[in-house]
């Protein structure tokens, strides 16, 4: 379980971050957010996926286009172009073989040429010509015998707030004249393309002019009365098919302008300026082919809401910012796929509104874990600051989440020192100088501790409890305990003549390491905590420390923490000690040097103990006591080498029984 900091405001429950959120987004979507990112969202899929094969082969667009224009100017014609000439268009149109006519053309008043306004509406009537209407206005023609005008159609474009056209009203449209039943509500479509790419399903109306004036021409010529629909369809009859290669026969022809002076150029989402023509054959593919987009009303409300719940669900108690992250772009990529997997079966799922939930979920973790990690940091500073190395704190700092105040098991090694004589120190001099001087002690020590990495865990006393390996790991902790003591000991070497000088007191300390399991954690009540260790390990630690005084050692580590250490330090074998409370004996030892660093002096004392204890242990008790006198020979002061050199003398007058496995009962603590 991650670190949590005691104590830290406590956060709002994750129902009602729930609440606030879901109010937030729908904020967010009345006012308009949403629907703008799915509107862009559905343009850039729209254009994506817009291909020819969505447009149905029977359905064709024939443009009034710019050569078109170019073609009648040169005849003298300007637009709007006089309507003998839209007769002409019509008439050349079904002779092509048109199935149907559908033209987005507004014809709602009379012309100034009642002659050729006759002609067309005898032309649209003559080749069943569906001409476009408003909701109030309907065309301005009427056919000379009195008879109706084919059905016409409503032009009613119906932008989105952003002025794109991307839904349309079958019932009742121009689209619906092309003889297809009625399809009720407002649809979304889906785009074949713009007129550019929809290829011979695109075509200019330039040439049809000028073979529908030849048309109108042989009629005339035949002596049938154009202004009369019936004569009109009954000598276009007569004349032979218009051949254009079949590219109209059978047809539903959607004609419109695409021309700029036109003034029906329209912003679809396959793009911003395409003739209004446009939407009524798209209109009329997908009503034919099925091909409308289906929508499910408040499906991305749902989607919303769920993504809130869950995600809170989930992350509200173990909120890592790297997990929020990774679920987040994961919400973002699969909302993002299921919309683009469903558009391309034929169903609209606007994805901006779970996107936006996926986001004000993540800032609200990312802002909630911010927050509780900064709680984290100042009580891991207030916690930490005065007892570890700045880098260790640092260490800590940025990762928290490696820290279980909860307790956990780590490898550790553990430093007890202690003053040696602190208790005779503390009744003969004055409280105010003891105070004084215990207080340069700990300032030294523990700066030595702490340099090497250890964690300063408590003062007991005269007594400096550290800890390698917690709360952070340390690589060689093992090594770096006994460099601190090491450090500690030729220190307080360095410093006592100065204290004795000034304050009357000698010091000397003794230390006690020992490396294994311990379980580090915060300990005490609810109005006092500390982190330590507690354990075998420390309570063995505890012991060395006070075991110096039986052998005249400084400092004293168990077996394992020696092992760890390896050559890099240079330490004399002690004893084999069964502690109190132990039942099962330690090998102790008396780190020296440092390997890098020791003198030819201490490289020989380590060899000469080493030697003596190996004869010692195989109860070769005469060579023992020759090395260890030797040794005392070089360094009368030895305490360890006298006490294992009377011992041999003891075990040559009184051997010891054949089971003698060594061990010494150390029966203080």
């Amino acid at each position: 379980m991650p670190f949590h900091a005691p104590g830290m405001r406590r956060a709002a429950p994750p129902w009602f971050a729930a609440s606030a959120l879901a109010a937030l987004l729908g904020a967010l979507h009345f006012a308009g957010l949403s629907g703008t990112l799915d509107r862009s969202w559905f343009d850039a899929l729209a254009r994506r996926t817009a291909h020819p094969r969505h447009a149905h082969p029977e359905a064709v667009l024939v443009l009034i286009d710019e050569s078109a224009i170019a073609a009648a100017a040169r005849r003298g014609e300007r637009w709007p172009w006089p309507r003998d000439s839209f007769a002409a268009l019509f008439a050349a149109l079904h002779q092509a073989g048109a199935r149907s006519i559908v033209a987005d053309l507004l014809f709602l008043e009379p012309s100034e040429d009642a002659y050729a306004d006759d002609l067309l509406a005898a032309t649209v009537a003559a080749t069943g010509t569906h001409l476009a209407r408003l909701p109030n206005q309907a065309p301005a023609l009427r056919p000379a015998d009195g008879s109706a005008l084919p059905p016409t159609g409503l032009v009613e474009y119906l932008p989105d707030p952003d002025g794109v056209v991307r839904r349309y009203h079958y019932s009742g449209s121009l689209a619906s004249t092309a003889g297809l039943p009625e399809i009720p509500g407002l649809r979304l479509l889906r785009w074949a393309g713009s007129t550019t790419t929809l290829g011979r399903q695109a075509l200019g109306a330039g040439p049809l002019m000028e073979h529908g004036r030849g048309l109108l021409a042989s009629v005339r010529a035949s002596g049938a009365d154009e202004l009369d629909p019936s004569a009109l369809a009954q000598a276009l009859a007569r004349l032979p098919p218009l051949d254009l290669g079949g590219e109209l026969r059978g047809k539903n022809v959607f004609l419109g302008a695409s021309h700029a002076a036109g003034f029906d150029l329209k912003p679809f989402p396959i793009g911003p300026r395409e003739p209004g023509v446009l939407v009524h054959f798209t209109a009329w593919s997908n009503a034919r082919s099925g091909g409308w987009f289906r929508e499910i009303p408040g499906a991305e409300a749902a989607a919303a809401l769920a993504i809130l719940a869950a995600t809170l669900a989930l992350f509200w108690r173990q909120a890592r910012l790297l997990h929020l992250a990774a679920a987040a772009v994961a919400l973002v990529v699969g909302t993002l796929a299921a919309s683009v997997l469903a558009f391309h079966f034929g169903l609209w799922l606007p994805p901006a509104l779970p996107v936006l939930a996926t986001a004000a979920v993540f800032t609200t973790l990312a802002v909630r874990h911010w927050n509780a990690e900064n709680a984290a940091k100042q009580q891991l500073s207030s916690l930490f600051a005065s007892y570890v190395s700045p880098s260790v704190l640092h260490r800590l700092l940025e990762h928290p989440d490696r820290l279980r105040l909860g307790g956990e098991r780590r490898e550790v090694t553990v430093f007890f020192s202690d003053v040696a004589g602190f208790t005779e120190l503390s009744e003969a001099g004055e409280p105010e100088t003891l105070i004084t001087v215990m207080n340069e002690y700990f300032g030294e020590m523990s700066e030595l501790l702490i340099d090497e990495g250890g964690y300063l865990d408590k003062y007991i006393g005269d007594a400096i409890m550290g800890v390698f390996s917690a709360p952070d790991d340390l690589p060689g902790h093992a090594l770096a305990a006994c460099r601190a003591a090491l450090a500690c000991r030729d220190r307080l070497n360095a410093l006592a003549p100065d204290w004795e000088r000034r304050y009357g007191v000698r010091l000397g300390a003794r230390i006690g390491l020992n490396s294994g399991p311990a379980v580090a954690g915060n300990v005490g009540s609810h109005r006092k905590r500390n982190y330590t260790v507690l354990g075998d390990c420390v309570n063995l630690a505890s012991r060395l420390e006070g075991a110096n005084k039986a052998f005249g050692t400084t400092i004293l580590a168990g077996e394992a923490t020696i092992r760890l250490a390896g050559d890099a330090l240079l330490s004399r074998p002690v004893d084999l000690l069964r502690v109190k409370g132990k039942a099962r004996p330690v090998q102790t030892y008396e780190p020296i040097a440092l390997a890098a660093s020791a003198t030819e002096a201490q490289r020989a004392l380590v060899e000469g103990h080493t030697a003596a204890w190996s004869h010692l242990h195989a109860r070769r008790f005469r060579q023992a006591l020759e090395a260890y006198e030797t040794l005392l020979g070089r360094d009368a002061g030895d305490v360890l080498a006298r006490l294992h050199a009377e011992r041999c003398r003891s075990y040559l007058d009184n051997p010891p029984p054949p089971d003698w496995d060594g061990v010494h009962q150390l029966k203080d603590k």
